[in-house]
């Protein structure tokens, strides 16, 4: 049976966002070729009914005496919570014809109109199903609890941020005091100049030594010039 082929009739659909997910009503009387069926969605269970022509006027006439036509073309709302509890019942018929929705607030009769559901369609009661003061209640503890855990991350937070900002006082100070202890750069150019003339003594007083010790070296030292250092070599001999 394809959805073309039916016509919904009867369409009533009420899920909650304020923390029980999953659980809520979806009521459909549809006509189709095979017949008329009641079928229902109530959390999460199903279920499907055939009705015969006396049981849908009956219904629908139910549905009148209810005072469900005075719900037409009504919206009700109430703005003042975060979370929004909705709902929307359509039904299109000879004898009632109904489209409103809400959010968060409920017509008069809402009650009446629920217990029918239960006692005379069968429909099953949701676990969630509340008094509207009781849901009511519960959006409020649960918007309070929301503060209360946004202030509690707000804090925790705000205990990190200080905590980053001393870690980065204490690499500051640290930073400061090696900076502190370490030598002046002409200090170090002074040391190191020390070094290199010591060294450099040592290099004069080592090849003095050799040149004492060595007359012949004396003649090679760095210090004579190119065609003294090479006086004696032979020549090659010519071919």
């Amino acid at each position: 049976m394809s959805d073309r082929e039916e016509n919904i009739i009867f369409d009533f659909i009420w899920g909650n966002t304020y923390g029980l997910f999953g659980q809520g009503y979806h009521v459909m009387i549809k006509e189709s070729d095979a017949g008329m069926y009641l079928s229902y969605s109530v959390d999460m269970k199903y279920g499907e009914t055939k009705l015969d022509s006396a049981a849908f006027e009956g219904f629908m006439k139910d549905m009148k005496s209810l005072g469900l036509d005075a719900w037409n073309g009504r919206t009700y709302s109430d703005s003042s919570f975060e979370n929004e509890d909705t709902w929307r019942l359509v039904i299109n018929s000879v004898v009632i014809i109904t489209d409103c929705k809400g959010a968060n607030a409920y017509p008069p009769g809402w009650k009446n109109f629920l217990d029918y559901l239960h006692v005379r369609a069968g429909i099953p009661k949701s676990v969630r199903e509340l008094p509207p003061e009781e849901m009511k209640r519960i959006r409020e503890e649960k918007a309070l609890q929301y503060q209360r855990e946004e202030k509690e991350r707000e804090q925790e937070r705000e205990r990190e941020r200080d905590r980053k900002q001393r870690q980065g006082n204490q690499r500051g100070n640290t930073s400061v005091r090696q900076k502190k202890e370490r030598p002046d750069r002409q200090d170090r150019h002074e040391k190191r100049g020390q070094v290199e003339k010591r060294f450099q003594d040592r290099k004069e007083k080592r090849e003095q030594h050799v040149k004492n010790t060595n007359p012949q070296a004396k003649e090679n030292a760095p210090g004579n010039n190119r065609q003294k250092r090479f006086r004696y070599r032979k020549k090659p001999a010519k071919q």
